[in-house]
């Protein structure tokens, strides 16, 4: 019984999210390894899912300070990256490698991360992946930026 709850929680928060967190495809291929840290993750609200709901993962912003690109393309510099995660990277992490697949509101999903990324590079002619966030009608990455700041603070 208490399995089928936690699924149904699950399974509304997919339903319920101000935005949509789209599963990973069968494209999880990546088209950009690059060395980077992060500067800053803001996690996008929770919806309240009310009694008996537990959400094991939901959708998070990041920037990233790209310092080197390994293998495809990606700018060097700030870059922003979305998430599917269950709480914040330490801040010690320091430099790591992550593996990111650009997706169609112009920024880039994180596929793998660290030294053993598993992901094949992707077909150069392979479309723009979903993102793992997609805004609302009425709002944008750096809106749900804002109010998951205002909301947490700054994790950082």
């Amino acid at each position: 019984m208490l399995g089928r709850r936690l699924l149904a929680g699950l399974m509304g928060a997919t339903v319920l999210w101000p935005v949509a967190a789209a599963a990973q495809s069968e494209d999880d291929c990546y088209d950009a390894r690059v060395s980077a840290v992060i500067v800053q993750q803001v996690p996008t609200i929770m919806p309240d899912l009310g009694d008996g709901s537990i959400v094991i993962r939901w959708p998070w912003i990041i920037d990233l300070e790209v310092r080197s690109v390994l293998e495809g393309e990606a700018p060097l510099g700030a870059v922003t990256v979305l998430t599917v995660q269950h709480n914040y990277f330490r801040r010690d992490l320091g430099e790591r490698l992550w593996a990111l697949r650009r997706n169609d509101l112009g920024v880039f999903n994180v596929v793998g991360m660290g030294e053993d990324i598993e992901n094949p590079r992707c077909d150069p002619d392979l479309p723009a992946a979903q993102p793992f966030i997609r805004p609302g009608r009425d709002s944008t990455l750096d809106s749900l930026r804002r109010e998951g700041l205002e909301y947490y603070g700054d994790l950082d």
